[in-house]
């Protein structure tokens, strides 16, 4: 029996801050040293594709140098450890890009159903990650639910997604999120939330691809009447439960 959302009420939300996030990380990583050198061997130019900073691959030379891919794997493997280890969860992750994280999800999850709309990076993905419990749909994440099936799905992920949609779009990925989860799943969103519109409005202007830039209070409120529990990990983890 899935017991996700009654394992869930027993997390005690407030001691996940940031360097929790990392502590999790630092161990699973150790613990599945393959599934990362393996995440870390590939590259745009090994897959035969443009290099993307939308769609971007941890083991780009950039993000190798910078540290930036310890903060790609974190959300995922962290999400994975926390969340998808339990028996039978059904994980629906949206915006899926070229697959990585979905993978790593794999690893945790009885089953990943990856949703994408950009039909290149789906097959790159599908052929990149073969693993049997993992699906791969093409689809828009504003209309999820149109490919999806509603109230099927334990968790739904939305990795640096959200600063992509307006507000009026986001409140729309919301809807389609809560119609996904079954009562007493979850919904973890990674992204940048900070908790004042000046500071938003600041960040957001420094990427052409981000719409809109949510703060705490913000995505708090816009998603109060879907989900009956909400908190912020750190500054760039939204959990939601409904």
């Amino acid at each position: 029996m899935n017991n996700a959302g009654t394992v869930f009420e027993t997390i005690p939300f407030q001691v996940y801050d940031d360097s929790v996030i990392t502590a999790v990380y630092l161990h699973e990583s150790r613990k599945y040293r393959r599934l990362v050198s393996e995440i870390y061997s590939i590259t745009p130019e090994s897959l035969g594709i443009e290099p993307n900073t939308e769609r971007g691959l941890p083991g780009e030379k950039q993000y190798l140098e910078s540290g930036w891919c310890h903060t790609m794997l974190s959300r995922y493997f962290f999400t994975g450890a926390i969340f998808c280890r339990r028996e039978d969860v059904r994980v629906a992750e949206l915006c899926s890009g070229l697959g990585w994280g979905a993978y790593i999800l794999s690893h945790y999850a009885a089953h990943v159903f990856c949703l994408e709309l950009c039909a290149e990076s789906l097959a790159v993905a599908a052929r990149t990650w073969p693993a049997g419990n993992l699906t791969w749909k093409a689809g828009n994440a504003l209309a999820a639910c149109d490919v999806l099936l509603p109230k099927s799905f334990d968790i739904v992920s939305a990795m640096e997604v959200i600063e992509h949609f307006s507000v009026s779009d986001g409140l729309l990925l919301l809807q389609n999120v809560a119609a996904l989860l079954r009562p007493g799943g979850m919904f973890v969103a990674s992204s940048y939330y900070p908790d004042h519109q000046e500071e938003a409005a600041h960040v957001c202007a420094k990427n052409p691809h981000h719409l809109h830039i949510f703060t705490k209070k913000e995505l708090a409120s816009l998603s109060a009447g879907m989900f009956r529990k909400r908190m912020f990990f750190g500054s760039r983890l939204f959990v939601a439960v409904k």
